[in-house]
Parts: structure tokens; sequence; C-alpha cells
């Protein structure tokens, strides 16, 4: 049942995603063997992007005890190493939700300017959780609780906006390259015609 919500959101999310390019939505089939790709591969970069983002911000604001406090970890270049890799991480999650869920036939570099957009956004907000439990940590038991899941509802709606806005300057970017290329292209047919016409 996981599989089958799942790639019905990712069947959403490409209906979505297909308006902002204004291209005709994929077949049921296709969409689904889509869906679940994205899914399986989201899971994967989603949770590693997660996670390297938010132990850094972790480390920084809480006090471990001295047997946690290891070379590796409470160093500041270990730190900007696991921000790099949570770029990283989001970047490729990004770059393939932008690459196989809109049906635009968009090559990979029309989806490199929102992967790289969606990744700085996603990044930023993932570090209001780590300094969310920070500010409320040691008050009462439910008003954080309470406060934690209207912040994973808001970075939820977020983070939707973020996949859309994302979407959005991909498909602008596609569409001036697509520009571009037509007029090389009618330049170069244009200067055959005249070295033809002149021999």
């Amino acid at each position: 049942t996981f599989s089958w919500i799942g790639t019905g959101l990712i069947s959403s999310m490409a209906r979505a995603m297909n308006r902002i390019y204004n291209v005709r939505n994929a077949t049921f089939v296709e969409e689904r063997q889509r869906g679940f790709t994205v899914i399986m591969l989201f899971l994967l970069f989603f949770v590693l992007s997660v996670i390297s983002s938010v132990l850094p911000t972790t480390l920084l604001l809480s006090d471990f005890p001295e047997v946690l406090n290891i070379e590796l970890l409470d160093t500041r270049f270990s730190q900007l190493l696991a921000y790099a890799a949570a770029y990283i991480f989001a970047f490729l999650f990004f770059f393939v939700i932008f690459r196989i869920v809109p049906n635009a036939r968009q090559k990979t570099p029309d989806v490199l300017p929102g992967a790289f957009v969606s990744a700085t956004l996603f990044s930023l907000l993932v570090q209001v959780f780590p300094i969310y439990i920070g500010l409320v940590g040691g008050v009462n038991r439910y008003g954080p609780l309470l406060g934690l899941i209207s912040l994973i509802v808001v970075a939820l709606y977020l983070l939707a906006h973020t996949i859309l806005f994302g979407s959005y300057i991909n498909a602008h970017w596609q569409r001036r390259r697509q520009r571009i290329l037509r007029q090389r292209r009618l330049q170069q047919t244009r200067g055959r015609e005249e070295q033809e016409s002149e021999s």
C-alpha cells in the first residue's frame, strides 16, 4: 500500500509539473512506473539529506558527554563536510524529481537550475528543526510536541512549494534553451543557404 500511495503522490506531482511545463500528462502505466522509481530514490536521498543536514546543527546546539566528543564530530571542518554532503544529497533528490517526474522531455541541462535552487531552499528549510528543538528543549513535553507537528506540516507545505518553484525555474530555462537552439539552427541554415547561393 505504501508504494501505491507513493506512486499516487508522484502522479499528482507529475500533473502539477506538467501543467507548469504546459505539456500533456503521461499514461497511467507510465506515471506509476515513474512514480515507483522516484519513490525508491526519494527514500534514499531524502533520508540521507535530512540526516546529514540535521546532524551538524544538532551537535552544535547540544552538549554531549565527553564520550561523544569524537574528533570527527567535533571539528568545524567535519560539520561543513556534513552540510556539503546534505546539500549534495538534496541536489540529487531534486535532480531525480525534476528529471523523471515531468513529461516534458527535459534533458539534464534543463533541470540543473531548478535542482540547485530547490536544494538550497530545502537545506535552509531543514535547519529549522534542530533550531526549534534547541529553543524549546527542556520546557513541558506536550507544547513542543504539538509545535513540532505544526512545524512538520508547514515544512511539508514549503517543500511542495519548493518543488513547484524549481519546476517553474526549469520550465522557463528549458523554453529559453530551446529558443536559443532554434535561433542558432536558423542562423546556421541561413548561413549555408547564403554560401550555396554565392557559389
